[in-house]
């Protein structure tokens, strides 16, 4: 199956996106055949790098990771994601629909280059890496490495 791209912008940006992470990571994979769509992983957490079409001129990269699954989302998890927000040089907090913590950062393609890609993600790594146990600890849930080594052993 080949990847579905929207435009040609799209497909040059993930094939300059897939050989800078290949040079620089040996843990790269593509989970999904027919997507743009790129997994990195270290330590505890894993990442994904997506390359997306921005109009017919330009792509989105960005790098996302799964922090924490099934936390308890009270008031005080929201306010330090909030004041951890302030100190990621690379990357936010956030909660996706299912409240699934989220850290992610987004690049312009047309100005991304090798080192602000390996930046990027290595940042939203080494921050996913470090907070999932900081709030796992306090908050519960499963750390992005552990929900994955989860859906494994049930697949």
């Amino acid at each position: 199956m080949t990847i579905r791209f929207t435009s040609d912008v799209q497909a040059q940006c993930f094939e300059r996106v897939k050989t800078w992470l290949e040079e620089l990571y040996p843990t790269v994979s593509q989970p999904f055949a027919s997507l743009p769509v790129l997994s990195v992983a270290l330590g505890s957490a894993i990442a994904t790098v997506e390359v997306m079409a921005w109009g017919e001129s330009d792509a989105i990269i960005t790098t996302a990771s799964f922090v924490v699954t099934e936390a308890e989302i009270t008031k005080d998890l929201m306010e330090y994601l909030l004041m951890q927000n302030a100190e990621c040089q690379f990357g936010v907090f956030s909660l996706d629909d299912l409240g699934n913590i989220r850290l992610h950062s987004t690049l312009v393609g047309s100005s991304c280059d090798r080192q602000k890609l390996d930046m990027a993600v290595t940042s939203v790594l080494a921050v996913a890496d470090y907070y999932d146990d900081q709030i796992v600890a306090v908050w519960g849930g499963q750390r992005g490495l552990d929900r994955l080594a989860g859906h494994a052993s049930t697949s």
